[in-house]
């Protein structure tokens, strides 16, 4: 919620791209938690989170459509 306050000890870096190889050298992402049992349960929601595969997925357009007026 907007009013909670922020805990910047704890979030993702360093998230993988779509189609970016990734293993032991290149991990999905770095996990920032508070606690060893908050980084294992973030880990598991963000392996159940992506899909692994041998073949880079087609890629869909970044900016699927714009909300708004529209300009010339």
């Amino acid at each position: 919620r907007a009013e909670d306050d922020i805990d910047y000890s704890v979030g993702l870096g360093d998230t993988a791209a779509i189609g970016e190889r990734v293993g032991h050298e290149r991990p999905l992402c770095i996990v920032h938690a508070a606690s060893e049992a908050d980084a294992n349960l973030a880990a598991d929601e963000i392996r159940a989170a992506y899909t692994i595969g041998d073949e880079a997925p087609a890629t869909a357009p970044v900016v699927r459509r714009r909300v708004g007026p529209e300009q010339p």
